[in-house]
């Protein structure tokens, strides 16, 4: 025999104290979630996909009150057709009009579809990329210009002898592509992770190169200029970046290095990808969420799970212009159930 848990996917709303205020469950056992937005209403519009009766997916788009009852819920199965097997939305953008969408499709190509705030179409746009056998984009940045920036993999299957690369893809608004650029060495796998706008109108790629297992990943930044040239490349050491932040005079970044448990590497750049900095700070579960403060300084928050008395704990580090956390607290830590 056998057992099965199923899910079902809800909508909470709490307080500021984390009071639940309502609570609301979606019937349907067979949704997957995708990506969410919130309305100006409280409410959320949100992607989600279900398969057909012949086990393809197709894309759903959802919106909510406040308090989690459905305002109306849209099928999008007609786009780009019947043949495609697989495609949701990866990404909602709220315009004038009512939402951009943007569907991974078939994991070769991308459908751009605008929609009023009603979830009626307004426009479709097919992005066919047939130089490449599978590329998926989950990066997706609208610029003050309107054009989109879209960053994602490329692979080239079953023999791929380059293996995987990086691929950068600028959009007007209307979906048609404006430039497409593809960062790779042979024989090792290139891959994104973070994707940054700056504020000179070009973007940054922050991943990793990867030649054998996930101990030989080898942190990866390449800056891009508005027009999708390289202004600078750089290789830094080996280990999971995680998140990169544009500061006033450069860049900074966080990764977990895999030769030293329990720590978070920090490093910040000039604008021109320098090593100015570089620290190790206790981040017991790996590299966590990075701020930036105005002082020159940053605030980094990681789970902990190593010296927490009951379940996990959020381990906070503040540091100051020199990157120092200065005298630990006198007093014990003390939890509170």
């Amino acid at each position: 025999g056998f057992s099965m848990i199923v899910e079902k996917y809800f909508q909470a709303r709490t307080d500021k104290v984390g009071k639940v205020l309502s609570w609301k469950f979606f019937d349907n056992q067979l949704l997957t979630i995708y990506t969410e937005i919130q309305t100006p209403e409280k409410g959320i519009i949100f992607s989600a996909s279900l398969p057909d009766e012949s086990y393809y997916l197709f894309p759903l788009l959802f919106k909510t009150d406040s308090l989690g009852n459905i305002i109306w819920q849209k099928e999008y199965r007609e786009y780009p057709g019947k043949n495609s097997k697989s495609w949701v939305i990866i990404k909602i953008i709220p315009t004038d009009e009512g939402y951009t969408l943007f569907m991974q499709i078939n994991l070769n190509s991308m459908c751009l579809l605008k929609v009023d705030k009603n979830g009626e179409k307004i426009l479709s746009k097919d992005i066919i990329l047939t130089d490449y056998d599978y590329e998926t984009y989950n990066k997706i940045i609208l610029l003050k210009s309107g054009d989109y920036l879209v960053c994602g993999s490329s692979d080239m299957l079953p023999t791929n002898e380059k293996k995987q690369d990086t691929r950068v893809i600028k959009l007007n608004s209307d979906g048609d592509i404006l430039w497409k650029k593809t960062f790779g060495v042979d024989n090792i796998s290139d891959y994104p992770l973070y994707f940054l706008a700056t504020i000179d109108g070009g973007c940054i790629i922050g991943g990793g190169t990867q030649k054998e297992d996930i101990h030989s990943v080898q942190n990866r930044l390449i800056k891009l200029d508005a027009e999708g040239n390289i202004q600078w490349e750089k290789n830094f050491d080996k280990g999971l970046l995680h998140i990169i932040c544009e500061v006033n005079d450069g860049y900074i970044f966080n990764f977990t290095p895999p030769d030293k448990e329990g720590l978070m590497t920090v490093i910040k750049l000039d604008t021109n990808g320098n090593i100015i900095t570089k620290g190790d700070f206790m981040a017991v579960t790996g590299a966590g969420a990075l701020c930036p403060t105005k002082h020159g300084g940053f605030i980094s928050a990681t789970q902990c799970t190593k010296y927490g008395a009951i379940g996990e704990d959020v381990l906070l580090i503040k540091v100051d212009k020199n990157w120092k956390t200065g005298p630990p607290p006198k007093k014990k830590a003390w939890i509170k159930k």
